[in-house]
This record gives structure tokens, sequence and C-alpha cells, in this order.
């Protein structure tokens, strides 16, 4: 499978973007898993419109994922492509909440840096990696440690989106080291598309 996004940041309910749907420039060739399903279709076609991406249009049924894209490429020529592939494939894709993925790392360093590297190092091979909860509760010293040595290693590399209910600016006040905390936002928002999912306040 092509590595495909660098980051896709999804912001949390409440949050006013002036009614875009997404921000930055779209020149890239990015993967749509459930790419044929409606809500895939339609964040296809505002990739389309507006940029030059290149997409994979992707699920579990790959005549599905193929007629999807025929019929985007009707369009948009060239620029679409189906494939097979499922989140649960466990050289695809990996989806953790923070403060569990960061309890998970810090259990094994207790058991010794082989046995930390060797897990750190199964999340950094992952092609894309979802975190969700991001930065919802405060972090410590050791966790943002942990958090940068997998960011940076991953960065430019694979593919990371980040569920928050917070702007990527308010992610510098609540990562306890400031430098730690530009470096793993700046390498966060590098190259990144930024996605704001509205729902109704509760």
């Amino acid at each position: 499978m092509e590595h495909v996004f660098d980051c896709l940041i999804a912001v949390g309910e409440g949050r006013d973007d002036g009614g875009r749907a997404y921000t930055g420039p779209v020149s890239a060739t990015i993967l749509v898993l459930g790419g044929y399903g409606t809500t895939g279709r339609m964040l296809s076609e505002l990739l389309l419109e507006y940029g030059d991406a290149h997409l994979v249009l992707a699920g579990r049924d790959l005549g599905k994922a193929r007629r999807a894209a025929g019929e985007l490429a009707a369009r948009y020529a060239g620029r679409v492509e189906g494939r097979r592939a499922d989140a649960a494939d466990a050289w695809l894709a990996k989806q953790d909440r923070l403060p569990d993925l960061l309890d998970e790392l810090k259990m094994a360093r207790t058991k010794g840096m082989e046995a930390f590297d060797r897990l750190r190092k199964q999340f950094i091979k992952y092609d894309l990696l979802i975190i969700d909860e991001w930065l919802l509760f405060p972090i410590s010293m050791e966790d943002t440690q942990i958090l940068l040595s997998l960011v940076d290693r991953r960065h430019n590399h694979q593919a990371t989106i980040i569920a928050s209910q917070f702007e990527p600016a308010e992610w510098l006040d609540r990562i306890p080291l400031g430098i730690a905390a530009e470096a793993i936002t700046d390498r966060l928002r590098a190259q990144a598309y930024r996605m704001v999912i509205k729902g109704v306040r509760t």
C-alpha cells in the first residue's frame, strides 16, 4: 500500500472555521478509507474539486471501490483509483486513545528499553495511526518525551490522523515542555489537511 497523506486533523464540535470544510493546499496522493460510502464520496468530491490530489478510494469491497472510482474518474480523469483496504488489517492501521497509547508505551518501558523500543517500532510502522482524545487530559513530562519520539519518527514517513477537541494552536498550552510542544505541533501540522467536524452542543 502506498503511503499517503502525512496527517489529517479532525477538530471536535463547536469550532467555527467560517464555513470551510477544510483548509490548506490539496496536492498529494490521498487514501480515503470507506471512499465508496456516502461520506467518503462527499469528501472525495470536495478534495477533487478544490485541489489537484490523486485519490485512492479504498474499502473491504474492491468492486465497490473500483465502481466509485470509475464514476468520479469520468469527471476527474486520471486522478482516482480504487483499491481494497481494511482498517482492521494489522499492517495498515492502528487506532488508539492517546491516554491508552501512552500507558501502553510506559508499561513497556518498565520492562526495559528493549521492550519499549520493540513496541514503539510497531507504532512507527503502521501506515496509518489514528490517535483519538488528543490532549483531552493533561500529559506529563514523560508522556511528552514518548510522544515526541513517536511523532518525530513517523514524520514524513507514515500517515497520522489526530482527532482533537482543540485547535492546533491550543496544543502548545497542553504540553508541559514548550520546545517539545512546538516540535510535536509543527511536525503534525506540516503538510496537514485540516477538517472540521461540527456537531450539536450538548
